[in-house]
Parts: structure tokens; sequence; C-alpha cells
């Protein structure tokens, strides 16, 4: 599916190898969990132990990740800080020994690293795909509808009678009387 025609209520999960996309996931329109590992029944394998899950609940997206994971996120639209510093901040919960959750708002984005797996996380772009504004077609628009009124208004005009000039008369020859 397109990001750009997602509900507002979805999240994008976009999977590059170093510069090289590899995938995009939309969480919250045909699925709701995605999970990246090495173990069996995960959706993406890493080549890694390291662990990440997305799971879309109704307060927002939330994250689990374990050892191994780097990177920054931007949570409560403060500036991005990485995911050590969240977890001294509190912002991202030891949940067992090496594993974290964060869960993320509406206005939050994550970019996570696991070896040259880099994951970008945010909400889908818009609801309504909107059409490129090239001033150009308005030039012509507008032509064409002169043209049109132009060709309305010579139709719809009233068809003028002409105006001959009165034909000159010749004088009659007279007779004279007898």
């Amino acid at each position: 599916m397109d990001p750009t025609l997602a509900p507002g209520t979805t999240w994008e999960v976009r999977l590059r190898w170093g510069s090289r996309r590899l995938a995009a996931e939309l969480l919250g329109v045909d699925r709701t969990r995605l999970s990246l590992g090495n173990e069996p029944g995960d959706d993406v394998d890493t080549g890694s132990p390291v662990r990440l899950k997305f799971e879309l609940l109704p307060q927002g997206l939330v994250v689990d990740f374990s050892l191994g994971v780097t990177g920054t996120a931007s949570v409560r639209g403060d500036q991005p800080v990485t995911v050590g510093q969240l977890v001294e901040r509190g912002a991202a919960v030891e949940l067992a020994p090496g594993t974290w959750r964060l869960t993320l708002g509406e206005k939050d984005r994550a970019t996570l690293v696991v070896g040259m797996l880099v994951v970008d996380v945010r909400r889908a772009q818009g609801r309504i795909r909107r059409l490129g504004f090239d001033p150009r077609v308005l030039v012509l628009v507008g032509l064409a509808l002169l043209a049109i009124a132009i060709m309305v208004a010579s139709i719809a005009a009233p068809t003028p009678t002409p105006h001959l000039p009165p034909r000159p008369v010749k004088p009659k020859a007279v007779k004279a009387l007898p």
C-alpha cells in the first residue's frame, strides 16, 4: 500500500541495508505486528541474535528491542537522542535483562540500527495523496476557457441585419407635353 494513502493511525516501518532500500511495511492497515530477528516466526531475518518487535496498540507503537540495537529516536517532539539516552531518561523501560520497551506517540519517530540494517519508524505520511501543482497548466486551462467563451459569445450573439445603402435613383426622362 502506498503510505500516502494510509489512514492517519498507520505507522510506517522502512528497512534499509546501508543505503539500499529493502522493504517497507505499514502497521495498522492489514497487520499490527512486525518482528525482526533470527528466530523462527520472525518476519525479517536480521542474521544476528538482536531482536526488534513492533506492535500497534491504542496508546501508540510499542517497540521492544534487545541489546545490540543502536540508533536515535525523537520522543514527545524533542530533538533526536540515542537509544542509550532514552534508557537513561526512562523513556525506554527495561522489560527483562537485555530487553527494553519504547512507546512512540503520534509525532515521534525513530531510526534503529542493527549492524548494517537500518530501520526507520514513523507515522505514515498522509491520508490523501495530493497532486503536484504546475502553474503552466493554469495558463493552458485559462486559454482554453477564453477560447470557449469567445466561441459561445459568437454563436449566441444576434445576427446583424445587413444595412444596404439606398440605391441611387436615376431620374426618369420626362417627355414634354404637346
